[in-house]
C-alpha cells in the first residue's frame, strides 16, 4: 500500500524560498563591489582600468587621482543628482586629455569614466593593472555572461532538486499562506535593495521601473502555490514540476540578478 509522506514536504516546498534567497545572496555580494555614493567607480584608459580611485568631493564635484608612474591622472565629474547628464574632465601630468562618462541601460551617465588620448610607458601601465582587485579587467560583457552562467546553474540546480524530491507522495498543505508570505517578502527584497541601498541616491527613483520584474515575482509565488498542492510522485507530474522549477528560476533569477548588476553599476 502506498503511503503519503508528510515529513518530506519542507525540502521540495522550500525551493522557491531558496531561489529568492539566492538573489538575496547575490545582492549582498554585489554590494561589496558597488560604487559608493558620491564617488567614481572606475576610470578606464586604453592601457589600464583603475577601480575605486582615491577621490575627494567638493560639493557634488568629485575629483579623483590615479598615480601612473611618477605622474598623476586627474579626473573630475559631477556625481550629484543634477549631474546625471554632466560630462567629465581629465588631465595627465597637467595636460588635458579627453574624458567621457559611460552610459547605463537607461541612457544616463554612470559613475564610470573613460579617458582617451592617453599614452604611458607599458611598465607604468602594468604597475597600475597589478594594483587592481582580482576581478579587474572583466568588462561589462564578462560580468553579464558570468551572471547568466550563474543563473543557469541555479536553474539547473532547482530543476534537479525538484526531480529528486518529487518522487514521494506529499499531502496538500493545509495552509499555504505563511510560506507564500515568506516567499513574497524574499522575492521583492533584492529589487528594493538594489534601488534603495546598493546604488547612489540619485538612482533610487528607478524603483518605479522595477515593476517590470512583477511577472517574475508572481511566477515565483505561483510555483510556491503549485508545490503546496498534492504531490503524486508520478512521472508526468514530476516532469511538469521540474520544467516549472527550471523556467521560473531562470525567469526570476535572470530578471533580479541582471537588475541588481545594472543598479550597482557593474553592467552599463
Amino acid at each position: 500500500m502506498t503511503t503519503t509522506n508528510r515529513h518530506n514536504a519542507d525540502p521540495l516546498r522550500s525551493l522557491p524560498l531558496l531561489v529568492a534567497g539566492f538573489a538575496v545572496v547575490v545582492a549582498v555580494v554585489l554590494a561589496f563591489l558597488a560604487p559608493d555614493d558620491g564617488t567614481v567607480y572606475r576610470v578606464t584608459t586604453g592601457q589600464f582600468t583603475a577601480y575605486g580611485p582615491h577621490c575627494e568631493a567638493e560639493g557634488t564635484i568629485t575629483r579623483c587621482t590615479v598615480p601612473v608612474g611618477q605622474r598623476t591622472l586627474v579626473v573630475s565629474t559631477d556625481v550629484g543628482p543634477a549631474g546625471d547628464e554632466a560630462g567629465c574632465t581629465a588631465a595627465f601630468a597637467g595636460q588635458p586629455v579627453a574624458c567621457t562618462r559611460d552610459r547605463a541601460l537607461n541612457n544616463v551617465f554612470t559613475h564610470a569614466l573613460r579617458v582617451s588620448g592617453l599614452s604611458v610607458p607599458e611598465e607604468d601601465a602594468r604597475e597600475v593593472r597589478a594594483a587592481q582587485p582580482w576581478w579587474a579587467g572583466v568588462d561589462d560583457k564578462g560580468v553579464t555572461f558570468g551572471l547568466l552562467w550563474l543563473v543557469f546553474g541555479a536553474s539547473a540546480g532547482a530543476a534537479g532538486a525538484t526531480w529528486l524530491l518529487s518522487r514521494k507522495r506529499l499531502a496538500p498543505e493545509r495552509d499555504r499562506r505563511a510560506r507564500l508570505a515568506f516567499v513574497a517578502v524574499a522575492a521583492v527584497l533584492p529589487v528594493v535593495a538594489a534601488c534603495a541601498l546598493l546604488n547612489p541616491a540619485s538612482y533610487t527613483g528607478f524603483l518605479g521601473p522595477a515593476v517590470v520584474l512583477a511577472p517574475a515575482v508572481l511566477s515565483l509565488l505561483g510555483w510556491q502555490w503549485l508545490l503546496g498542492g498534492g504531490i503524486t510522485g508520478r512521472l508526468r507530474q514530476r516532469v511538469g514540476l521540474t520544467a516549472v522549477a527550471f523556467g521560473v528560476t531562470a525567469a526570476y533569477s535572470t530578471g533580479t540578478v541582471m537588475w541588481l548588476s545594472f543598479m550597482t553599476g557593474l553592467v552599463a
